[in-house]
């Protein structure tokens, strides 16, 4: 097994359980009673980032790699990981309304999104030494702005508009970055 097969295993298995407890979530959060479209665009939002992250994964393959490259590629399904688990709860049949949930757990979701843009933005140039595209940076620093703007908003037009964008970014990312 190459480094980078023994790399994506491990980053592989983050996705799969980020994967699970998300497709797990959806039952429970669409529900007519407690269903709010903005928490449920995040959960379809979270696993885009997912696929993309993981697909991107694959630029890294001529990498050689040390554990600092790892803890650097380890870092984004990570966060993305945390995130879920503000968003969904590690109980999610016990949030009675996605709505409060959501807003009561936005600051902290929002600035792991902060963290999640600064290590997408650092990652490559620590793992490949290299730039990344121009509009892959913009985006990246783009969506850690609006994150942060978005932790300390209580503003459902904030929030809708920011996850609407995010959806619009994580969508059109594949056909920006061609690998």
């Amino acid at each position: 097994m190459s480094q980078f097969e023994y790399i994506s295993v491990a980053v592989s298995l983050v996705y799969s359980l980020l994967l699970a407890k998300l497709v797990g979530a959806i039952p429970v959060a669409v529900r007519s009673e407690q269903r709010y479209w903005i928490h449920t665009l995040w959960i379809v939002n979270l696993a885009l980032g997912c696929m993309v992250s993981w697909w991107g994964l694959w630029s890294f393959r001529e990498v050689v790699w040390g554990p600092g490259r790892f803890l650097a590629v380890f870092a984004f399904p990570s966060i993305i990981y945390l995130r879920a688990i503000v968003l969904l709860t590690e109980e999610p049949r016990e949030v009675r309304s996605w709505s409060d949930h959501y807003y009561k757990s936005r600051r902290t979701f929002f600035l792991l999104g902060v963290v999640g843009g600064a290590n997408q933005a650092i990652s490559p140039r620590l793992i490949m030494a290299q730039q990344q595209p121009t509009l892959v940076v913009i985006g990246t620093i783009a969506f850690a702005a609006v994150s942060g703007l978005a932790a300390f908003s209580a503003s459902p037009g904030v929030h809708a508009a920011v996850a609407v964008l995010s959806f619009m970014e994580l969508a059109a990312f594949p056909f920006i970055v061609v690998q």
